[in-house]
């Protein structure tokens, strides 16, 4: 049987855990992506309850539309986060143990 080499010491035991090279590439493209869906769910947001501040003033409701697109925009903006997570998370546990 073949002796495998076991760091001592617990820094030298985590340090074994860490990636020695990490792909700067890959990192920078999530800091990308991340910007823009953050830009896009303010963006998004802002957007819808300024139309529906627009109908407001033309209505004469106050802040209804306002509220309600705004809210809208969140909601369905969270929603298609949610989404695009659940297939990226999906396509990087395929061919995986754990997922059965």
């Amino acid at each position: 049987m073949e002796q495998v080499e076991r760091p001592q010491g617990l820094a030298n035991r985590f340090l074994a855990l860490v990636p020695r090279k990490t792909n700067k590439r890959q990192l920078l493209q999530g800091y990308d992506d991340a910007s823009a869906r953050s830009i896009q769910l303010v963006v998004t947001t802002l957007l819808l309850g300024f139309i529906g501040h627009l109908i407001d003033d033309k209505a004469g409701t106050g802040f209804v539309f306002a509220l309600v697109l705004g809210a809208s925009g969140l909601a369905w903006e969270t929603y298609r986060f949610v989404q695009a997570y659940t297939v990226k998370m999906k396509q990087a546990e395929e061919g995986k143990p754990w997922a059965k």
